[in-house]
């Protein structure tokens, strides 16, 4: 009797170490799957958490057009803790838009500073000082309206006007300037749409006996060589018949929009492609060295030939007549 009943206990005592060992392993199964299914929660936790100090960082640094791009990842209704994103990015959108204006203010470019006042504007963050700052704004813009009129009206008599009516945009270039394809040339030109200057452009033509293929536009300026660089599948084009054609038409400021791009590249595919395709530069400062030189000489070079001219007094004089009137059309 003492026996079977040790044994009894014993067995007793075995199957309830068995149910334990079940509810543990059960509990051990239970805190896996819900770990499964929180760690990616945590690791958004912690993405989110680097994205938003970065963009912290970007503010402070005042890259305002970086903190934007930043802050917008980090707008997400699913973690509290970064529902100020959202007036941040606010915050940046208005810091941005106040230093472009201050910069254009500085160049006398009333009318475009007045665009970008508007915006900052437009946020919530209205103030005093921004709407001091608009009134003073258009002050200096309708000042400056009566003084570069007359120069304005000079400049465009000199120029060839032709008006696309199916883009509605008006393109300017000097009445020096060629026309056509058929002749060797280096001249700037604009188109201006609904009041407002389009990117001034370059166009270097080549026409000769034989293919150039060239890649290249290499200048001296007074002793200093500089070099052009260009997209040559977006920016070439050629055509022959009796002779050859080979010309270049490119933008000559490409860096406002790369910076753009590359501030947007994170979070659109196609802004990240385009940045690719445009190398940033701005080539105006160039140009004007070009103006204001005493000799300045053209290569257009390929791997194998190269073609090399004067750019003359005659080139110069237009390309500034250009420049002065984009200039002015822009302030």
């Amino acid at each position: 009797m003492d026996n079977k009943s040790v044994d009894t206990e014993q067995n007793q005592y075995s199957t309830k170490i068995s149910r334990k060992e079940i509810l543990i392993i059960i509990f051990v199964c239970v805190c896996f799957l819900a770990l499964l299914c929180l760690s990616p929660s945590i690791y958004n936790i912690f993405k989110y958490e680097e994205t938003y100090q970065q963009a912290i960082k970007e503010m402070d640094a005042k890259n305002y057009q970086k903190a934007i791009v930043l802050f917008e990842k980090t707008k997400t209704p699913s973690y509290s803790y970064y529902r100020d994103a959202g007036s941040l990015k606010k915050e940046a959108e208005y810091q941005m838009e106040v230093s472009i204006a201050d910069e254009l203010i500085k160049n006398k470019k009333y009318k475009k500073a007045l665009e970008h006042l508007m915006n900052a504007n437009n946020t919530y963050l209205h103030t005093e000082e921004i709407n001091n700052k608009i009134k003073n704004t258009q002050r200096l813009y309708e000042e400056r309206k009566k003084e570069i009129i007359p120069q304005k009206n000079i400049l465009i008599k000199q120029m060839k006007v032709k008006k696309d009516e199916i883009e509605d945009i008006i393109w300017y270039r000097d009445k020096t300037s060629a026309s056509y394809i058929n002749e060797n040339a280096f001249f700037l030109y604009f188109g201006v749409e609904k009041g407002s200057p389009l990117m001034i452009r370059l166009k270097v033509q080549y026409t000769g006996e034989d293919w150039l293929f060239f890649n290249r536009i290499t200048l001296n300026i007074d002793g200093k060589q500089e070099v052009i660089n260009f997209n040559d599948y977006r920016d070439k084009k050629s055509d022959n018949d009796s002779k050859v054609y080979e010309w270049v038409d490119m933008p000559l400021d490409t860096s406002r929009l790369k910076n753009a791009l590359d501030a947007a590249a994170d979070s659109s595919l196609t802004a990240e492609i385009l940045s690719k395709e445009y190398e940033g530069k701005n080539y105006i400062p160039l140009i004007e060295k070009i103006i204001k030189s005493k000799k300045t000489l053209l290569r257009l070079e390929g791997d194998t030939y190269h073609y090399d001219r004067e750019v003359t007094s005659n080139e110069k004089a237009a390309m500034k007549r250009v420049l002065d009137l984009y200039n002015l059309m822009n302030e």
